[in-house]
């Protein structure tokens, strides 16, 4: 081939290269992005009010769920399973005075109340809700994906959120959590029954937040944005019923412009909904004492949880663990409702960070390796030490414990992985046994529940 015939060749390749990367250059991007809806609904188990909340938002989108983000945060302070001390700061960050609330992409809107008053905000009622559940935009100029890898045997999940900024503001941050449905606890609730139920299904439940309540400003690569994180799931979650959640705040408005979800675990249900049945409270006879030892009726008592965590104080200069167990049964007295619970305190001389196994005997020397018996204050309405409760209910919400009290004094705690036995002699001489299980957790500060005596 003749030397012009090559060059010819060559500049011919190379325009057809070219032509190829113009046109690819050249493809139009779109002019919006779906977008889903973020609906965040603040709650308690000892909110009477809340599961009606619930209802009012199911009936709201019913038909058109996979339109919707939810995300239920529990922020009450009175034996809450599912409250942590973030989902309290984030309630006070938002303005949330009282529960059920909720709000809606975090945007402004105006609904109309009953008495025909028009109201403004962005913390509302679920109740006018359904007022403008259709009118929030369904198009976004930034759109979000995720993607995670979950490994069985570690725990460890690697998580990947990414997407497209086609407009012009820059000023977003990206905030990630993780959500979990199908938890079975307690729930007072004074709609369907006044009891509350024993076995009520919480969803959307807000776990834990996988960088921080605020979120990270995005940093963009053009109009690309990539953020990777692991966490390692904590033992007490169900992986299958987990979902890793992100969503998208405008810096400048405050608003959510579009949200996500994704199983934590590919193939399941991940955070999608679980209907509750309901188990309605059990009650014993009317001849049940006012006065009495702990009743034959709650030995081998079943505990839905029995949490532990580091005590925010000391015994004689030692870290304190504390565990708290919350029974699914309720009693009956005299037209009170009573709840079960029992508290111990383990004296340790490490950092707290580990669950204490073995057996401890009730002491009130305040030693490593004990469980503290302590001592009551009547004067000062004070208890100090590990005690036994039938707390009764209707007080719950006023944040104090108002009912039969035995303080242990003697006696001992026996502590595995995964149960929880004592047999004790309380203050007032009355013998106490039980052999008490749950599923036992250590929580993080952030991830640790909330309650106050």
């Amino acid at each position: 081939m003749k030397p012009q015939s090559i060059c010819l060749t060559y500049v011919c390749v190379m325009l057809t290269l070219f032509s190829a990367c113009k046109k690819e250059e050249s493809t139009p991007l779109p002019t919006s992005f779906p977008r889903k809806q973020l609906i965040e609904q603040f709650t308690s188990q000892d909110c009477s009010y809340c599961p009606n909340g619930t209802n009012l938002i199911d009936e709201a989108i019913s038909g058109r769920e996979t339109q919707y983000v939810r995300l239920t945060y529990y922020c009450g302070n009175i034996y809450d399973d599912f409250t942590i001390s973030t989902n309290v700061k984030v309630a006070s960050a938002l303005n949330i005075s009282t529960m059920p609330s909720m709000l809606y992409n975090r945007a402004q809107w105006d609904w109309e109340e009953q008495t025909g008053v028009t109201a403004s905000g962005k913390v509302m009622h679920p109740y006018y809700f359904s007022q403008f559940v259709s009118k929030a935009a369904t198009t976004t100029t930034v759109s979000i994906s995720i993607n995670t890898a979950y490994d069985e045997a570690t725990r460890m999940a690697d998580i990947t959120i990414s997407g497209k900024n086609i407009g012009e503001n820059q000023d977003i941050n990206l905030v990630v959590m993780l959500k979990e449905s199908g938890l079975h606890a307690v729930q007072q609730d004074s709609y369907n029954t006044w009891n509350g139920w024993t076995d009520y299904v919480h969803n959307n439940v807000v776990r834990t937040y996988l960088n921080t309540y605020k979120g990270q400003a995005l940093e963009f690569d053009g109009i690309n944005y990539k953020v990777s994180l692991d966490y390692e799931l904590y033992k007490s979650y169900n992986a299958d019923n987990c979902s890793v959640v992100a969503f998208l705040v405008d810096n400048n408005t405050g608003e959510v412009i579009n949200a996500e979800e994704t199983p934590l675990v590919s193939g399941t249900k991940g955070g999608s909904d679980f209907v509750s049945e309901g188990i309605k409270a059990v009650s014993v006879p009317e001849s049940y004492p006012e006065v009495m030892a702990i009743p034959n009726s709650q030995a081998n008592t079943q505990f839905l949880t029995a949490q532990y965590y580091l005590s925010n104080y000391t015994v004689n200069g030692n870290k304190v663990i504390e565990i708290l167990m919350l029974s699914t049964n309720f009693y009956e007295s005299q037209g009170s409702k009573y709840l079960p619970t029992a508290t111990l305190y383990i004296v340790v001389d490490d950092d707290g960070s580990n669950l204490p196994i073995g057996t401890f005997q009730l002491s009130t020397s305040g030693e490593p390796g004990t469980a503290w018996a302590g001592q009551k204050i009547e004067e000062e309405f004070t208890y100090y030490g590990s005690e036994f409760i039938l707390a009764n209910y209707k007080d719950l919400n006023d944040g104090y414990i108002n009912g039969f009290e035995w303080l242990l004094t003697s006696g001992s705690v026996t502590i595995t992985d995964n149960s929880i036995s004592f047999d004790a002699t309380t203050l007032s001489g009355y013998h106490v046994t039980g052999s008490f299980s749950g599923q036992i957790t250590h929580f993080t500060d952030d991830e640790m529940p909330i309650r106050k005596r």
